[in-house]
């Protein structure tokens, strides 16, 4: 069984030339994400599982989303909630 991928309470992700850039408002924060197109804003709004979104992923760039997502789950930004 899968997870959702979403952001996380009080946090913001607009798109940028260059990948993301997210604001979490409880730190006042801002981090910028070089993802280019691999990730955009609609893949984080809890509609997309993280397989989905891997799976969308040429197979080269699979394990550097894979990456991306574990690191913004580490800094608090994006989360996952089980299906069902």
């Amino acid at each position: 069984m899968g997870s959702i991928i979403k952001l996380s309470p009080g946090v913001r992700v607009r798109k940028e030339d260059f990948g993301l850039i997210f604001y979490d408002a409880k730190k006042s924060d801002i981090c910028l994400v070089r993802s280019g197109d691999s990730v955009l804003p609609c893949h984080l709004d809890g509609t997309y599982t993280r397989e989905s979104l891997i799976s969308m992923q040429p197979v080269v760039k699979q394990k550097s989303v894979v990456q991306l997502l574990e690191s913004l789950q580490q800094k608090g930004l994006v989360c996952e909630q089980p299906l069902g």
